[in-house]
């Protein structure tokens, strides 16, 4: 069963803002790129969902032996997952955001493009 994000960065197009807000709570606080409260965010998270202009995405910050931790974003299609490496928190900004799930749009568009391909191929292999 997939693990749901508790927490959230949305973009609103009614307000044309992004919002930060946890899971169950009616509460929203808008957010502007690389702010304090932005980066102090993100420092508290090991993970998030993002809801974007051009996609969606999972975050998930992986800690390494040396340093802090790096952020990958994940994209799951079907029994498919992508994987992305985006930054650290500082290299967190919208644009990237933005940036990474459109390419994760790209890269799930094409696994999708390649099973269906497989699927197709096995189908005319078939006898009558």
């Amino acid at each position: 069963m997939p693990r749901v994000a508790e927490h959230a960065l949305v973009w609103s197009p009614e307000s044309n803002i992004y919002t930060l807000s946890a899971r169950g709570s009616a509460n929203h606080d808008s957010i502007q790129e690389e702010d304090a409260l932005w980066l102090a965010w993100l420092a508290a998270r090991s993970s998030f969902s993002f809801q974007g202009k051009h996609g969606h995405m999972t975050l998930r910050k992986e800690a390494r032996p040396r340093g802090e931790g790096y952020w990958y974003a994940y994209r799951n299609q079907g029994r498919k997952t992508a994987k992305l490496y985006v930054g650290r928190d500082i290299d967190l900004t919208i644009a990237r955001l933005e940036a990474t799930a459109q390419t994760l749009n790209v890269i799930t568009a094409e696994k999708h493009a390649v099973a269906d391909a497989q699927v197709m191929g096995e189908t005319a292999q078939q006898p009558p």
